[in-house]
């Protein structure tokens, strides 16, 4: 699946670097503008991340303590998910997948948004040869499908969980270099920059100083929506054998583990399934709304 960035965040500006949006402008922002849908994919949010943080305070301490006498068991009230093959709690299992899941995801938009970031401010700002240069390197990264791209790295690197987040992060920096150069490149026409590059300033401070600072809304909210596709490319690559390996509880991983037991213990691959849809969906909603908040085309309301 490929990550397509929204129009908006490609063409929106900060006017002047000096200009901040005051916090509690922000907040009224997100009260008029949320609904019922972000606050409760908010809220679903606000649960995961905290159970991902301190998984042992709602289940048991080990995902992978096996339990012979209740291999393959339906939901209990000893087991509320049911158990798999080995006898090991799926709700333990599910929790602790969200650490993972959510961790790894994490670390892997960074590497993306900061490499991806660092090649398009580079590309926008000095353009010429450098951007003729680097941007037809990223349009050949482009014509590839992110989990295509991800694949070919984590190929090239090795399964396991490590080289899969750094896939994962690889295969989205040419999303994030291809609309950070557009913002850059209106930025660059600022009068603030062109003032900076009349007093003397060097490239690289009035870079670190004036341009990044008014293209950051963008790596925002390119990291919020890109944040949800890297669980799921990540999930994708568990899947495959290629990420997380076993014993490590991960959503992806547990699917692929599931699938011979569907038509007779669907219970198994139903709750790993059930919490990796609802976090893409509820990071996807938030993800929208972050996207409201941070337009600089609406800094006035």
């Amino acid at each position: 699946m490929t990550f397509m960035p929204p129009l908006s965040a490609t063409v929106a500006m900060h006017p002047t670097r000096g200009e901040r949006w005051p916090p509690a402008r922000w907040i009224r922002r997100a009260y008029r503008r949320a609904s019922p849908a972000s606050i409760g994919a908010a809220g679903f949010l606000v649960v995961v991340v905290l159970v991902a943080i301190a998984p042992s305070a709602l289940t048991r301490s080990d995902p992978n303590q096996m339990d012979p006498v209740a291999v393959l068991g339906a939901p209990s009230i000893a087991h509320p998910f049911g158990t798999d093959e080995f006898g090991r709690d799926i709700l333990t299992r599910v929790v602790f997948g969200a650490r993972t899941s959510l961790s790894y995801a994490l670390l892997a938009t960074a590497i993306g948004s900061i490499l991806g970031t660092s090649i398009g401010v580079t590309a926008g700002f000095y353009g010429g040869r450098v951007d003729n240069v680097v941007m037809r390197g990223v349009d050949i990264l482009l014509a590839f499908p992110g989990i295509l791209l991800a694949l070919i790295v984590v190929t090239l690197l090795g399964p396991g969980l490590t080289n899969a987040m750094i896939a994962v992060g690889i295969g989205q920096a040419p999303a994030f270099s291809r609309v950070v150069r557009g913002a850059t490149l209106g930025v660059k026409t600022s009068q603030y920059v062109e003032a900076a590059q009349g007093l003397g300033a060097t490239g690289a401070r009035v870079i670190w100083r004036h341009v990044v600072p008014n293209v950051r809304h963008v790596v925002f909210v390119l990291g919020s929506l890109g944040y949800g596709t890297a669980i799921l490319i990540g999930a994708s690559l568990s899947f495959l054998g290629l990420g997380a390996q076993p014993p490590t509880p991960e959503w992806g991983s547990m699917l692929e583990t599931a699938r011979g037991y569907l038509q007779t213990d669907w219970w198994i691959g139903i709750w790993p399934g059930a919490v990796l849809g609802a976090t893409l969906l509820s990071i996807n909603i938030v993800g929208d709304l972050l996207r409201d908040i941070l337009d600089p085309s609406l800094r006035l309301e």
